[in-house]
């Protein structure tokens, strides 16, 4: 019984992580990143970074 229970709760964190990396790279989101006004450097290069660091993070600890 508690392995159901522990594999219920391992789907629902990949389902949310799935959830969570779609809406980092969905395009209108990147096409506003993208935008944003820059300096020297533009922004979707760091964006992008942080979003992929943050799915593998959370990828890591499931």
């Amino acid at each position: 019984m508690k392995n159901s229970g522990t594999k219920s709760r391992q789907t629902e964190r990949l389902m949310a992580l799935v959830v969570v990396a779609l809406l980092l790279f969905c395009p209108p989101l990147i096409i506003v990143v993208d935008r944003l006004p820059s300096f020297n450097v533009g922004w979707l290069p760091l964006y992008l970074f942080c979003a992929w660091d943050t799915v593998r993070i959370a990828d890591y600890a499931y």
